[in-house]
């Protein structure tokens, strides 16, 4: 699954109910967005847009529907589970999601929030029961996100499911979805860990698959500059198996990892590099090697951030002594730079 970011929209509409829109780290994708649209019924189960705006009270969302859950729709629990997805209430997702499958057992959605929200909680043993599940009861799926999440939690958790299962159920969610970024970065780790593990051809075919899917990953990373926390954490995960796979040197890192470090740093300030690759390596055995990569990457960042500083402070020296010599100067300042030139004029 990859750690992504998900957006969960919810929202009245006169015709449709766009329920939920799920980037799959991430786990409804556009599966919960398409299967939402085609339920029935849409005027009846959609809130009021007043009900849905402001603090998005769930409570609201459960009188709109009435205390009789017996007979609420499929899209009723999946609009209550998203006001609490919203909130980031991952326990209470769960809570909903399970009482909804009593009462709605094929319902590809309910399956991928479930399964979404245990993992959030790194429940990943109940996380792989809920998606199997799912995939057996729900016969034809609209999107490979069920199958995607099911191989991301299977690497926190190896002893579920066997590596070469999780290759075929990545294989199978990219063969219904072949861009999704989520996908490929779930590809990169399942092939990684089957190349540790492998020895002759069998490694060599999956070090081939990882080339290949990291190939095709590479378009992905133009989301990490207005991504939020869950892209950033998907990335430098990413990096971290690249860095390994090119040189195996945590001494020395790539621009891309310092990139996505730096950006990660935007929302994880206060947090140690243990707690972040705890987050992003499934496999334990990466870990130490993970904390090497992004502590250099820390460290080099902050040499050019401080570097950047002396040389902006040498610069308005400069500037000064101009000054005080009965020059006219205006700099030029190149964006996020230093500045480049210095013009000088004589005063009149």
């Amino acid at each position: 699954m990859a750690i992504t970011p998900r957006t969960i929209l919810t929202s009245a509409a006169p015709a449709t109910v766009a329920v939920v829109s799920l980037y799959v780290f991430t786990v409804l994708g556009t599966a919960a967005y398409h299967a939402a649209q085609s339920s029935p019924s849409p005027q009846v189960d959609t809130p009021s847009a007043q009900a849905l705006a402001g603090d998005r009270s769930c409570d609201i969302v459960f009188d709109h529907f009435g205390s009789d859950q017996t007979s609420w729709s499929e899209n009723a629990w999946i609009h209550f589970a998203a006001c609490y997805d919203h909130q980031d209430r991952s326990d209470m997702v769960v809570e909903v999601t399970r009482e909804a499958l009593v009462h709605y057992p094929r319902s590809e959605v309910l399956y991928n929030f479930q399964g979404y929200h245990l993992i959030e909680q790194g429940l990943y043993s109940q996380a792989i029961d809920t998606l199997q599940r799912g995939l057996h009861n729900v016969q034809v799926q609209r999107t490979g996100t069920m199958a995607n999440n099911l191989a991301w939690a299977s690497l926190w958790d190896q002893r579920a499911i066997p590596l070469d299962e999780a290759r075929g159920l990545y294989l199978r969610a990219l063969s219904l979805n072949p861009s999704s970024c989520e996908t490929l970065h779930t590809g990169l780790f399942v092939e990684y860990a089957i190349a540790q593990k492998a020895h002759g051809l069998d490694r060599f075919e999956s070090l081939k698959r990882f080339a290949d899917l990291r190939q095709k990953y590479n378009g992905c990373l133009g989301r990490l500059d207005n991504g939020d926390e869950k892209t950033a954490l998907e990335v430098v995960g990413a990096s971290v198996l690249f860095e390994s796979v090119d040189s195996n040197n945590p001494s020395v890192v790539s621009p891309l990892t310092r990139q996505s470090t730096a950006k990660l740093s935007e929302f994880f300030r206060g947090q140690t590099v243990d707690v972040i690759c705890r987050d992003a390596m499934p496999m334990a055995d990466m870990h130490h090697h993970c904390t090497e990569t992004l502590t250099t990457a820390v460290r080099a960042n902050r040499a050019d951030k401080l570097a950047h500083a002396e040389r902006n402070q040498h610069a308005q020296r400069q500037i000064q002594v101009l000054n005080q010599n009965g020059q006219n100067v205006r700099v030029i300042r190149a964006q996020h730079a230093v500045p480049t030139s210095i013009e000088c004029g004589t005063n009149r």
